[in-house]
């Protein structure tokens, strides 16, 4: 992979996003089960796509699980297109 960087959890293991040359790939978004339906991950992606914009990007990119139909969900309304089974894709403007 060509360099890029990550956003971190505060523990720097496990990459979030990664931006590599004009695209950016949401790697992991998770909300614990009690504070799930808060709109608490609809701000992470609105916010990722914002830095999106702000970087100049494309595109961005989601990886998400064919039985996390939820996730799905949440992604398709901020404008997410599914592009193959378990893959999401979002043009930014």
């Amino acid at each position: 992979m060509t360099e890029g960087w990550h956003l971190d959890l505060e523990d720097n293991e496990w990459p979030l996003t990664t931006i590599d040359h004009d695209r950016m790939i949401a790697r992991a978004i998770v909300v614990c089960k009690e504070y799930q339906n808060h709109h608490i991950g609809r701000r992470c992606i609105e916010d990722m796509l914002k830095l999106a914009k702000e970087k100049g990007m494309d595109t961005v990119k989601a990886n998400i699980y064919s039985f996390n139909k939820q996730s799905q969900c949440m992604f398709e309304a901020v404008g997410f297109k599914k592009t193959d089974e378990e893959w999401y894709e979002f043009k930014v403007m």
